[in-house]
């Protein structure tokens, strides 16, 4: 399941392979690429997401001077303010989360693809040395997917968004493997989730939506690894 966005957008943007930049002879080896199309890991879709724990595990530690017990207290903290929240969730939006998943695209690994095309014949870099069937490869998969709560309004109802977690790797044509990183789109279409249960166009938008911001953090990735 996602964390919280926050969190896993950081832990996407620092990514396995740091933000150092390829050097020339890792971006001639990407000379001419290929883009796969985006792969869909096994259960990346999870149900609706309505806990926000309040990081007890990281303030209790902190609070008390740090060690095992008050670590293990801050986390059965957070557990069980997320069990309430889940709880409270189920019982009031339990009957449109059964049948919210038909709404989302079926088609969300081709619709990153597609935009991930887009993206790349416009960069500067990129868009020369696309080349279908390239040993050197761009590998998006889609590892999670699904509605995260994001905030609550002030008369308790809970707002939830589309959220999409992808990974990017990227392949020289010497076999050698230059990037491998994740990114998260941030939910930036919180509404109440009835809405998105009730109105498919609204869900789809909004996934859509998260789709663009995902490719977003590929283009920024991009501008790092190639220093500009």
């Amino acid at each position: 399941m996602l964390g919280t966005p926050a969190a896993l957008l950081l832990a996407g943007l620092l990514g396995s392979c740091g933000n150092q930049a390829w050097t020339e002879a890792q971006k001639a080896s990407l000379s001419p690429v290929s883009l796969r199309q985006t792969g869909m890991a096994p259960g990346a879709y999870h149900a609706p997401d309505a806990t926000n724990p309040p990081g007890a595990s990281g303030a209790v530690p902190a609070a008390t001077g740090g060690g095992a017990i008050p670590a293990l207290i801050g986390l059965a903290i957070d557990a069980g303010v997320s069990k309430v929240q889940q709880s409270k969730f189920d019982k009031a939006e339990g009957h449109h989360a059964a049948g919210s998943q038909q709404h989302i695209p079926g088609d969300l690994s081709r619709r990153l693809s597609d935009k991930l095309d887009r993206s790349l014949k416009k960069d500067p870099f990129f868009k020369d040395r696309l080349k279908q069937g390239a040993s050197a490869s761009i590998q998006p998969t889609l590892t999670s997917y699904g509605y995260k709560r994001v905030s609550e309004t002030e008369e308790g109802a809970i707002l939830m968004s589309p959220v999409v977690e992808a990974e990017i790797s990227v392949t020289g044509n010497d076999g050698k493997s230059l990037l491998k990183q994740k990114v998260l789109s941030p939910g930036g279409s919180p509404a109440p989730f009835r809405d998105y249960a009730t109105h498919p166009a609204k869900a789809r938008a909004a996934f859509d939506k998260e789709l663009d911001l995902v490719v977003q953090q590929i283009e920024a990735i991009w501008s790092r690894k190639l220093g500009r």
